[in-house]
């Protein structure tokens, strides 16, 4: 839905959280709305989770798990 991808715009391009990737803009082409981000060098946390699951150590799912908390509890504080 169009009204809710724009309330997620705006507070993505005003957010600033060491948690969370940095949002540039947006476009949309034909019926994809696309969120312009910052590059994440290894990829998505799905991508990193799918190819490095069996290399992680618990330290390292616990501290993933964590960061991603963290950031959902700041955007909930918005």
């Amino acid at each position: 839905d169009m009204n809710e991808f724009k309330k997620e715009l705006a507070i993505l391009s005003i957010v600033n959280n060491k948690y969370l990737i940095k949002c540039y803009g947006a476009c949309t082409e034909g019926n994809k709305l696309i969120i312009v981000s910052e590059m994440m060098s290894k990829g998505s946390i799905n991508t990193i989770l799918e190819k490095e699951f069996k290399s992680l150590t618990p330290k390292d799912i616990i501290k993933i798990a964590l960061d991603a908390a963290m950031g959902l509890q700041f955007l909930h504080s918005c």
